[in-house]
């Protein structure tokens, strides 16, 4: 009785044991939680005042978070009302919204400091996905005194605090929201990416990871940062916190085989291969062999099954065993192979006569044993051309010893393949394969990584890109007309009383300007008691006034506003519009119930631009233009050391996401060439990135002579040809060089060379910064760097012109040069005789006269700067240093 007892009472603790686990709920057993400020969120103190205004502070969350309760935000503010001394304090009413949810009010009276807390709901917060993230709006409204509250205002202090309490749910994988979740607008967590490449990478590698960057670089604005590591310098697993881009064919980066993806890799068995003539004519019939060989030894039931695309050709026939099995398939019933035993059969068929000639025929056959195993798979291609060729292409006998399977069917080995999938390294993090068994799939796959491509594009977690359609010669037709709603905004409703601004933002092409005829047409209705009190809208491109309208019974409903847009107010890239209300009256206290004084700015509203090329001038201060110019993608060459470093390599990708950034291009197509000999490759017509040591980059030496300041021939030592005196740099002395000319190799100097280059190794990790992240700093034709200083100068010659229709007149005396002659810089014999031809103009130096303005060479109108660098003091300093460093030294060793 008593042990039954016992058990009794133990089950029933068991029991309440187990209910008071189960029993909790879920969402506290998984509870995490985050916690940042507004300054870390990249908010300044915010000062808004009366009699009404409001602010906003935005955020995105990360893609895996679910939002729980217990969230909440502290809120520090600071209320001032300027009154004199008796007067009472107004009633200020201070609303707290989320996500246009009205969430709390405080009634203000006294000036106080304080810090408030509102609850947040998770019904309010929106999903990662959503491209208006979240919202925090603090709204300060007209107290009951309108007068004293236009001395009242509240200051949100940036150390105000969001707390959120969430839970991690499954990380969405989905290629159609590339580049989610690996960068997120208004991101809490900041964003970055890692490359994995191979250990043993190339230059079909480097090129596949310069497309993506700069895939990545439009997609974010050049916002996400990118590190690169080599699969055996540093782990995968080394890198939890990270979201990695894995490149490479699977034989080179062992990471892919460690990744459970939704395309599997598979070993290859037995031998599969097939011969075919190398071109094939529109409307020919030609004819191919497929072989197996049994190499194992067993006997083998084997079947083929072989594909070709019948948008390119149709079946005619098929040897013994072979018939067509559907629309572009053939099944060949190998039969039962002994050990050693090879056979093969012939396959005919016909080349559609309306095909393109820059199209092909290709075919994949892939080998199953008689459970259905795949074995083995083998592609081949014929291009189509005006005459057939009697010369045959056969199968490669190096082929990878894997093969990727989707489905029932082997892949190509000329596709690509992108795969995505969560890493297994860390949940709350992606891991994004581009791969190919071949150079031309591994850059299919890079190109093919694109959410812009619609039809019928990428989604889900895997895509096969089979080939890639010839690059139009045809650039893209850029965008006329784009909408607000195009550009993500809606209809606006303003007070007019409230003097509000509302911000427009749109992307601009590099390399292009505003032609005769742009303009904003602005479609607005108002109120009628908007004329009353003298209202009106003052429109601002990039803070310069465009334009200003009175509000009056002639726009009273539906009206059109055209805005000419200046020229000399658009940028390249991010640009600004501004629409802000305007009233005459000093009284703003008016009667301001539900708000008669409202300005409705509706979403078909429209930006419309006629474009015209910029000037080609090339510059620093204007880069990456114009290697990212409209159709210029595609000739970009970057040129490497034989043996490019792991910092190089990183560099190189920094610049393509800042290429990509600033590009309207649908396609990227970069070349890369590892120590390639300006003899040996083509550089006419190209745009040409250079980066490494002189004594490194066989492209930096051989156009040592054009460059505006040289190096010491066979040396990472400049010969100081900018000023006239010629300071002392001590050897190893670290410096970066940024430096832009036309390219040597261009006859029609329409091209550029920008070479990153140093005195060192240092230096030249320096210059990519310095070019990868440009700032107001960067222009002219070069930038010296050193660590995160950087000081500009121009080379080129210039001419006095007249300003303000006033004539400059400078009478020089006997030992002057006369302003805007050209002047040539002082050439060692030994730098100038490596010139393959005479200097060209961009050689000469500058003589600037300060205050006046200056038209550079191609007739470009600019403002004058020192034309003695600063850093060439900072050398002499640093050699000063570094000599009284050696005595000291010398000094003390003697004293030993």
């Amino acid at each position: 009785m008593k042990r039954a007892y016992s058990i009794a009472i133990g089950f029933t603790v068991y029991l309440l044991l187990l209910f008071l686990v189960l029993g909790r709920p879920v969402a506290a057993q998984f509870a995490s939680e985050y916690e940042t400020t507004l300054e870390a969120m990249g908010y300044e103190d915010v000062t808004i005042s009366g009699p009404k205004s409001n602010t906003y502070f935005y955020l995105s969350l990360p893609a895996d978070w679910e939002i729980l309760d217990g969230s909440y935000l502290v809120l520090y503010l600071d209320y001032q009302v300027l009154l004199s001394e008796g007067a009472a304090y107004p009633s200020a009413p201070l609303d707290v919204y989320f996500n246009n949810q009205l969430l709390y009010t405080e009634e203000l009276s006294t000036p106080v400091t304080w810090q408030l807390r509102v609850d947040l709901s998770p019904d309010y917060f929106r999903l990662s996905e959503d491209p208006r993230s979240n919202s925090i709006q603090i709204s300060f409204r007209e107290p009951s005194d309108c007068q004293s509250g236009l001395l009242s205002s509240v200051t949100i202090q940036n150390a105000s605090i969001l707390h959120l309490v969430y839970r991690e749910r499954p990380l969405p994988v989905e290629l159609a929201l590339f580049p989610k979740p690996i960068y997120q607008r208004w991101a809490l967590e900041p964003s970055h990416v890692r490359f994995v490449l191979p250990d043993e990478f190339d230059e079909t590698d480097i090129s596949t990871a310069a497309v993506i960057a700069a895939r990545l670089g439009q997609l974010t604005s050049h916002r996400l940062p990118i590190s690169v590591t080599l699969v055996s310098e540093q782990p995968a697993y080394a890198f939890p916190g990270e979201h990695l881009i894995v490149i490479g064919r699977p034989d080179k980066n062992p990471v892919i085989g460690q990744l459970e993806l939704p395309v599997p890799l598979a070993e290859r068995r037995l031998e599969l291969r097939s011969q075919m003539p190398m071109t094939v004519s529109p409307g020919s019939v030609f004819s191919y062999t497929l072989s197996v060989e049994n190499t194992t030894s067993l006997s083998q039931q084997l079947v083929v099954e072989d594909r070709f695309s019948p948008a390119s050709a149709r079946f005619v026939e098929c040897g013994a065993s072979c018939e067509r099995a559907a629309l572009g398939k053939i099944r060949w019933d190998v039969g039962s192979l002994a050990p050693g035993q090879a056979t093969s059969t012939t396959v005919t068929l016909q080349v559609l006569p309306a095909i393109a000639l820059d199209a092909f025929v290709r075919h994949t056959a892939t080998l199953f044993d008689s459970g259905g195993e795949i074995l083995n798979v083998d592609t081949l291609t014929a291009h189509i051309g005006e005459k057939p060729s009697s010369r045959l292409v056969a199968s490669s006998q190096q082929k990878s010893t894997r093969f990727f399977v989707h489905g029932s069917q082997a892949v190509s080995e000329d596709a690509g393949v992108i795969q995505e999938t969560v890493s297994p390294w860390s949940t709350r993090h992606v891991v994004v394969v581009v791969t190919g068994l071949s150079d031309e799939g591994l850059l299919n796959a890079a190109r093919g990584l694109n959410p812009g491509n619609h039809f019928p594009g990428i989604s889900g977690k895997m895509a096969i890109v089979e080939g890639m359609h010839p690059l139009s010669l045809s650039v893209s037709a850029l965008p006329r007309d784009i909408t607000f709603d195009l550009l993500g905004y809606a209809n606006a409703e303003l007070n007019v009383l409230e003097l509000v601004k509302k911000e427009y933002l749109f992307d601009f092409p590099a390399g292009m300007t505003l032609g005769e005829g742009s303009h904003l047409a602005l479609h607005f209705a108002h109120g009628a008691i908007v004329s009353t009190v003298g209202g009106g809208i003052k429109v601002t491109l990039n803070d310069v006034p465009v334009d200003s309208v009175y509000l009056d019974g002639s726009n009273l409903s539906d009206a059109w506003l055209h805005i000419p847009l200046s020229r000399m107010a658009i940028r390249s890239g991010l640009n600004r519009i501004n629409i802000q209300t305007t009233v005459d009256v000093v009284d703003r206290c008016i009667v301001n119930v539900n708000n008669p004084y409202w300005l409705e700015i509706y979403a078909d509203s429209f930006l419309h631009f006629e474009y015209q090329p910029a000037r080609t001038t090339f510059d620093l201060s204007r880069f990456p233009y114009p290697f990212n110019g409209p159709g210029e993608m595609d000739n970009v060459l970057f040129a490497l050391p034989g043996d490019p470093s792991l910092m190089e390599i990183e560099g190189l990708l920094r610049i393509a996401s800042l290429l990509g950034s600033g590009s309207e291009d649908k396609e990227f197509i970069f070349r890369v060439t590892f120590g390639g000999d300006p003899a040996s490759i083509s550089l006419s017509g190209s745009h040409i990135v250079a980066i490494g040591l002189p004594t490194l980059n066989p492209l930096i030496h051989g156009a040592n002579a054009y460059l505006p300041q040289p190096f010491v021939p066979d040396s990472d030592d400049i010969y100081q040809s900018i000023d006239g005196p010629v300071y002392g740099i001590p050897p190893g002395t670290g410096l970066g060089l940024v430096e832009e000319l036309v390219s040597p190799w261009d006859s029609e100097e329409k091209h550029a060379l920008v070479a990153a280059t140093g005195t060192t190794e240092e230096g030249v990790h320096w210059a990519l910064s310095a070019l990868s992240e440009p700032a107001d700093e960067l222009r002219g034709n070069v930038v010296l760097a050193r660590g995160d200083k950087v000081y500009s100068t121009d080379t080129r010659p210039v001419v006095v012109e007249e300003v303000f229709s006033m004539t400059v007149s400078l009478t020089p005396t006997p030992a002057e040069t006369p302003v805007g002659a050209a002047v040539e810089t002082p050439i060692p014999p030994e730098v100038s005789g490596q010139l393959p031809q005479t200097p060209t103009s961009h050689q000469i130096s500058e003589q600037a006269v300060p205050g006046i303005l200056l038209t550079r060479e191609h007739g470009e109108s600019v403002s004058v700067y020192s034309s003695r660098p600063k850093w060439l003091f900072l050398l002499l300093m640093v050699g000063v240093l570094t000599v009284v460093g050696s005595i000291v030294l010398a000094v003390r060793k003697a004293r030993l």
